[in-house]
């Protein structure tokens, strides 16, 4: 049988058990529907997205294709390529109940993007992340939702690093991870208190440095996955999770890894459950490959299952939970021209897309399919997608 013809039977097979994207957890099924909504303003990738009341605030970001810049000695794919204005300081409020952009408010005081982004108390703090000649950036801006005014605060974060994550828990912000100035994996963690004459101090390290990875919380408890890690050159990510209870003051412990490796990706909680969305692999040359599938974890039963595919191809967008739906924004589809090439790049969306799920209680479903079944057929198509052609 041909590649291709494995791939197609391989792929019906996979949608057929999959229950249309369903997946149960004890007696009660979680369903899911995407739906398209207005485009974003502009272009972008690589910015934060963050929900404070009714709206997700979406700050900074990349505003040009990521292109080749052969230029340089090293050689590779960025901002704009060799252009050096591609980093943006824009600031967009997006309501979902209205399904409509305010684009009204000042930009950020420094145009940045790979950064973090936290609330406490209706303030956005951006961590880290570069400017546009790629230095990382120590200056901690604050966006007060109430007033619609950006301020810097007097102290930098220390040790500042690039695709970090952050999450907040009892008014305190965690910055996790990233990249220093030498593309090396952190393994630090810190906690930021915006009200405190010390605001900066440091907590349990991470099992294993990470950078392009996410975190979030769920009842107490912080969770950090997947990224990519300078050991391999960042030719494949990772795929390991790690879990710390802040509640009870433990240190970073593994738990169950995804099913599919993966960087660069999207991660926010619905219903206690962590959702993983999308992503960044690589194949056998290195070329960045976006994935499109979700991954959801339940932290009680560490058990990983099938969310179904996100209905655009892309990676290196933003995303934020609101109500009962997560949100994506923007990002980089596929690479367009050779790779390594002049004039290649990945270019820019500006598609807006809402995963929304519904949970119901369910009676004993005898054709119910498990979720490691559900992951042998969807990462046998995974791997055929991203390492073969037909």
């Amino acid at each position: 049988m041909s590649t291709c013809l494995v791939l197609s039977y391989l792929t019906m097979l996979s949608s057929a058990n999959l229950a249309q994207g369903a997946f149960v957890i004890g007696e009660q099924k979680f369903e899911h529907e995407w739906h398209s909504k207005k485009s974003m303003p502009a272009k972008r990738s690589d910015m934060s997205a963050t929900t404070v009341d009714d709206a997700i605030y979406l700050v900074g970001g990349c505003a040009l294709d990521q292109a080749w810049d052969g230029s340089t000695t090293w050689g590779g794919y960025s901002c704009g390529g060799s252009a050096t204005n591609g980093i943006s300081a824009s600031t967009y409020r997006y309501f979902p109940k209205t399904n409509t952009f305010d684009t009204t408010l000042p930009d950020a005081p420094r145009p940045r993007y790979r950064h973090a982004a936290a609330a406490v108390n209706k303030k956005i703090y951006l961590f880290g992340g570069v400017d546009g000649p790629d230095k990382i950036i120590s200056e901690v801006d604050v966006l007060d939702t109430v007033t619609g005014l950006w301020t810097t605060r007097a102290q930098k974060m220390p040790n500042a690093t690039t695709d970090l994550s952050a999450f907040v828990h009892s008014g305190k912000v965690y910055t996790v991870g990233g990249y220093d100035a030498t593309y090396t994996a952190s393994n630090v963690t810190q906690v930021f208190e915006p009200d405190a004459s010390s605001p900066w101090s440091v907590s349990s390290s991470l099992v294993r440095g990470r950078g392009d990875h996410f975190a979030a919380v769920v009842d107490d408890k912080a969770y950090v996955v997947g990224g990519f890690h300078h050991e391999n050159s960042f030719g494949s990510p990772v795929s390991s999770l790690e879990m710390m209870d802040i509640g009870a003051g433990t240190a970073w412990a593994s738990r169950k890894a995804m099913n599919i490796s993966r960087g660069d990706k999207a991660v926010a909680v619905l219903n206690k459950m962590i959702h993983v969305v999308g992503g960044e692999t690589k194949n056998l040359k290195g070329h960045s490959v976006p994935l499109h599938d979700v991954e959801v974890y339940d932290p009680l039963g560490d058990t990983w299952y099938f969310g179904g595919d996100i209905p655009s191809k892309r990676f290196r967008f933003a995303a934020a939970a609101h109500g009962a739906s997560i949100f994506i924004f923007g990002g980089q589809g596929y690479l367009v021209g050779t790779q390594d090439a002049d004039g290649s790049k990945y270019p820019l969306m500006d598609t807006v897309e809402q995963y929304s799920e519904k949970v119901s209680p369910t009676a004993q479903i005898s054709q119910a399919v498990s979720p490691t079944t559900q992951f042998g057929f969807i990462s046998v198509v995974l791997s055929t997608l991203v390492f073969s052609s037909c």
